[in-house]
């Protein structure tokens, strides 16, 4: 406020909240300031202007960023949001969907349309992640221009798109997706544009909806155990929401919930039982192929991470129907394949094999380890007539699978994957002179660098296009 009123105090009518020059601030705060209160909606000076139709109102925002739902959030203990308590957010919460309501950015976007903006003349410049149009469907108004920035030259280290756009006051029900230019600063200090990038509207925006398998059989049992995110059961604790079950045609537990890349590692998982936390569900022997897409959307950010990804591209559901219709024909059974080939071979496959607290032995059946019996990826793969690149990934799985076996903790009774031979096979010793981590093991830890280098080649090649083709991305 001090600053703002220096600096351009005598160039403009009036300056935020209070307008008396005693008494102003309150511990650091700025009285009659909270533009989530209706003591700011109703201040005297604003609502001048507002009640008046012969003014034309430019609104121009730059929301604070606070996602109540965010790991972040959740690390700094913070129980509860406390602009939750706030009247604009109580009045934005009778009308806006619940998905939208755990970000702070949201309740200044919604509050400028419905309490400053009045006539098709006044309009407002956001500048803001595009997911408050794109996935959550805050606002319907007319598009009239915008650009992109990469997020990370503003103050934080995330590269990401940050769309700036103008809307205008009237309403477009019918607005399905838009164009903005992209602008980055290069090494020299300089604007540089990358070009037009295409922000189109999310009808479906999870995969939970279209694509989750929600099935109960008769014989499901609920005896079974829970996972941890990395891949081992977990006992006990706090938000064990999903119901344990177990059946012979359980494959796995996917997670793939939520629209958006923040922090994607949360939000693509396999494990061999169910997650304990839920936001996921079973695959079951019969239709596990055709469910892997979803999972391999999920790595899209992973796989690049170019600036204009984050923030601009997100999963969704709106290809379901001509999905579904060309599954059912066949037109997908190689592709369902080469899905298969890269879920095996990614990290955050986390199945591990081990025996359960209750007695079972949970079998690895997402990996290519025939030690102890033909696992169902490897019966299903047979019908693949691998490609040059796929037989490359192919050598190199052989490879470190064989230098896994020599390993001081390999459990010859197991069938390993990828992440079960990264986490428990491949070790590391600290060296006493650098304090730098050293492979026990340098050649089955460099085939594995070397494999996750082509599995990136493999998905932006193979698997991408597809998934833009039927709007697991979009």
């Amino acid at each position: 406020y001090k600053v703002l009123s220096s600096l351009f105090g005598s160039k403009v009518l009036h300056i935020i909240p209070p307008t008396e020059k005693t008494d102003t601030f309150n511990g650091g705060m700025v009285r009659g300031a909270n533009a989530l209160s209706m003591e700011y909606v109703n201040n005297e000076t604003i609502k001048e202007y507002i009640d008046n139709p012969k003014y034309t109102i430019i609104l121009f925002e730059n929301p604070p960023f606070a996602d109540a739902t965010s790991i972040e959030h959740q690390r700094r203990g913070v129980g509860g949001a406390e602009w939750k308590q706030y009247d604009v957010f109580k009045e934005m919460s009778k009308e806006v969907d619940r998905s939208a309501l755990n970000d702070l950015g949201n309740v200044f976007i919604w509050s400028g349309f419905k309490y400053y903006l009045r006539q098709p003349t006044d309009s407002y410049i956001v500048y803001s992640p595009a997911k408050y149009w794109k996935s959550q469907h805050l606002i319907n108004k007319r598009f009239l221009e915008g650009f992109a920035f990469n997020r990370k030259h503003f103050h934080t280290n995330i590269s990401a798109a940050i769309m700036v756009a103008l809307w205008s006051n009237e309403d477009d029900d019918v607005l399905d997706n838009f164009k903005i230019e992209g602008f980055d600063i290069d090494n020299n200090g300089c604007l540089v544009s990358v070009g037009s990038l295409p922000i189109k509207k999310l009808h479906s925006p999870a995969f939970s909806k279209q694509y989750y398998d929600k099935r109960r059989f008769p014989d499901d049992e609920t005896n079974g155990i829970r996972c941890e995110s990395n891949g081992l059961e977990k006992k006990s604790g706090n938000s064990m929401r999903v119901t344990p079950i177990y059946n012979r045609n359980i494959v796995g537990y996917m997670v793939v919930d939520g629209s958006g890349f923040d922090n994607p590692d949360l939000h693509s998982l396999i494990m061999v039982a169910g997650k304990f936390n839920g936001n996921g569900f079973f695959l079951r022997n019969d239709t596990f192929l055709e469910k892997l897409p979803m999972f391999a959307a999920s790595r899209y950010i992973t796989y690049n991470r170019a600036w204009t990804e984050r923030g601009r591209i997100m999963k969704s559901g709106d290809g379901a129907e001509k999905y579904n219709n060309d599954v059912k024909k066949g037109k997908l059974d190689d592709y369902l394949l080469k899905c298969l080939l890269f879920t095996v071979l990614e990290p955050q496959n986390h199945i591990r094999e081990f025996v359960g607290s209750d007695g079972r032995h949970y079998k690895n059946q997402l990996c290519l380890d025939n030690t102890n019996g033909l696992t169902l990826a490897s019966k299903t793969l047979r019908t693949m007539k691998p490609n040059k690149e796929e037989e490359t990934l192919l050598v190199l799985w052989n490879k470190i699978l064989s230098q896994a076996q020599m390993t001081a903790n390999y459990h010859p009774t197991y069938n390993y994957g990828l992440y079960q031979i990264k986490a428990e096979l491949n070790t590391v010793h600290i060296d006493p002179d650098t304090g730098n981590n050293v492979p026990d093991y340098p050649e089955l830890n460099g085939n594995i660098e070397t494999l996750a280098s082509c599995l990136k080649d493999y998905y932006l090649k193979e698997i991408v296009p597809t998934l833009f083709e039927y709007e697991f991305l979009k």
